[in-house]
């Protein structure tokens, strides 16, 4: 037979239970140590009560945490295996707490042990650490074809975009209509931004017919603009989905926009200039290098604008003062502290052309020379410009 539950208003393997059909539950007997027994009684609500050998307490009045249901083994192999118990066990620092049939200020839950601060702590740190890491794993893009095959599901905001793809290019692109072009054909559709993806896993981002340069993309994409990651895909597409929302509403930013513009076709014609020898390259090197001075934050004047210099500047110091007001170009005294490093005079004719082949040589090395200070400069006499050169 079942022992009976000794706590008050608890009817746990009594035979009118069982008659019913209630179930048999496992009870424990009180522990053989004097002060846990102690601590079992001051818990059970039941005045002047000795227990015998034979009384238990059934584990309805215990917390889940302090029954132990499974055994742990090690198998041959070294795995951990657990094993049900026919007979559920108690933890040794158990106390039946839980009193169902009696008033609710009896039962005291089992308070929580809360962890060390540092464990808790690390905890989350780990936690965090391998959200990040899972993160960053998904987000590689393995391939061009994976692209093509998971951008739509990918890219949440992907279904502001038209989209067309072909063998070896991705296009993202949106649409407007022009109320207003000018013409009598009246309305028309255009495309207002496109971002272009090419088999080399290449971008190249279109805003209003100007194509933003690494340096503008500099805050998502590396310098070669190879994407990587779907998260920058992502964000570009979410970015330049509309011309309103992205940072060129101003003049000033749509100024600097086709500055660079006309920039990067300057620098496109003095390749085929090089390319094919056209005759007035060195004018068109000195108009580029005029152009880049506008967009750069610091001057760094090209080899062909420091000879230009020292040239107009051996010509009249006073015409070279003036073409400075109109165009941007060295210091005098930037010019005076090259020159001093060259300790040649071109006062007479046997040094003028070793003097302009010094003034050509360090040109070209387009590095800041910082040599002795002046005592005097040296190019007061100069020949014409095909002497020199």
């Amino acid at each position: 037979m079942p022992r009976k539950c000794c706590v008050p208003g608890c009817n746990s393997n009594y035979d009118s239970e069982i008659k019913k059909g209630g179930p048999v539950v496992s009870a424990f007997r009180f522990p053989k140590d004097e002060e846990r027994k102690k601590l079992w009684l001051l818990a059970i609500p039941r005045k002047d009560f000795s227990p015998t050998a034979n009384s238990v307490v059934c584990m309805k009045h215990f917390s889940e945490d302090d029954i132990i249901r499974y055994d742990l083994y090690k198998t041959k192999d070294g795995t951990t295996q657990q094993l049900l118990l026919m007979c559920p066990k108690l933890k040794e620092d158990a106390l039946p707490r839980i009193f169902p049939n009696l008033p609710k200020y009896l039962t005291k839950e089992k308070s929580v042990v809360r962890n060390d601060p540092q464990e808790r702590k690390k905890k989350v740190f780990n936690r965090t650490a391998a959200a990040i890491d899972n993160f960053l794993k998904a987000d590689i893009i393995q391939s061009f074809e994976n692209v093509k095959n998971d951008f739509a599901s990918k890219v949440e905001s992907v279904s502001k975009w038209h989209v067309i793809m072909k063998n070896s290019e991705l296009f993202f692109y949106t649409l407007s209509v022009d109320y207003d072009n000018g013409s009598d054909e009246g309305e028309h559709l255009y495309i207002v931004n496109s971002v272009k993806l090419d088999q080399n896993m290449r971008l190249k981002v279109v805003i209003k017919g100007n194509e933003l340069s690494s340096h503008e993309l500099k805050w998502i994409l590396p310098y070669d603009l190879k994407l990587s990651r779907w998260s920058q895909l992502k964000n570009i597409l979410s970015r330049y989905h509309k011309f309103e929302e992205i940072n060129c509403k101003s003049d000033q930013s749509q100024f600097e926009l086709y500055l660079q513009k006309c920039r990067n076709y300057l620098e496109k014609c003095c390749e085929m200039a090089e390319i094919h020898d056209y005759e007035h390259k060195r004018q068109l090197e000195i108009v580029f290098d005029q152009v880049s001075q506008l967009t750069l934050k610091k001057r760094r004047y090209s080899p062909a604008t420091i000879l230009f210099s020292f040239i107009m500047f051996s010509y009249s110091p006073s015409a070279y003062k003036f073409l400075r007001n109109y165009l941007l170009l060295p210091h005098k005294r930037y010019l005076q502290m090259l020159s001093s490093s060259f300790n040649i005079s071109p006062d007479n004719e046997s040094n003028k052309t070793k003097y302009y082949f010094s003034c050509a040589a360090l040109a070209r090395l387009g590095i800041d020379v910082c040599g002795r200070p002046p005592y005097r400069f040296l190019g007061a006499v100069a020949s014409s410009y095909s002497t020199a050169c």
